[in-house]
């Protein structure tokens, strides 16, 4: 699994390659991993005339098993079927939406990507935690617009992750 230090380090190497650019497709890869393609400032055209890349797909897995943020080269086959409406979320409050940062969170393992989308400020939260791994989606204000997995819910305890509450 990650470290609180390699999320860091991740954080710290794609924070320069990916801002300012535009999300051109959401994948959706249930239970909980997310593959955001990414298009260049200017276009794919202009990254062209560059030398540059035409596309990037930023990798942000909350799998239990193998949580991880990277830079993917190659496609992945799309999911088939239904993808849920989590995923219909992302695509609906991310397409066209403007990379501005991706960071760590409270020096733990969990990731923050922020995006400046039309209808205001958008960021995808990845808690890369292990059996605990999970993806939120937030709106402004870092309320909770959609959850990848419902966390369980304990006697006694006020709930984490409420739609329509700020995060915790």
């Amino acid at each position: 699994g990650l470290s609180s230090r390699h999320v860091a380090e991740l954080c710290e190497e794609l924070q320069p390659i990916l801002v300012g650019w535009t999300v051109k497709d959401v994948q959706g890869l249930p239970p909980r991993d997310v593959l955001l393609i990414l298009e260049p400032p200017g276009g794919a055209e202009a990254a062209e005339a560059s030398g540059g890349p035409p596309i990037l797909r930023l990798r942000l897995a909350a799998d239990p098993n193998a949580p991880r943020i990277h830079l993917q080269q190659g496609r992945v086959k799309r999911h088939d079927g239904p993808i849920g409406p989590f995923f219909q979320a992302l695509e609906g409050e991310l397409l066209g939406a403007e990379f501005r940062r991706i960071a760590q969170v409270k020096g733990d393992r969990i990731v923050i990507v922020e995006f400046k989308a039309s209808g205001g400020k958008r960021a995808l939260l990845v808690e890369l935690f292990g059996r605990r791994a999970n993806a939120v989606l937030l709106g402004a204000g870092d309320r909770v617009l959609s959850v990848a997995m419902e966390p369980p819910k304990k006697a006694n305890s006020e709930p984490r992750l409420v739609v329509g509450e700020e995060w915790k």
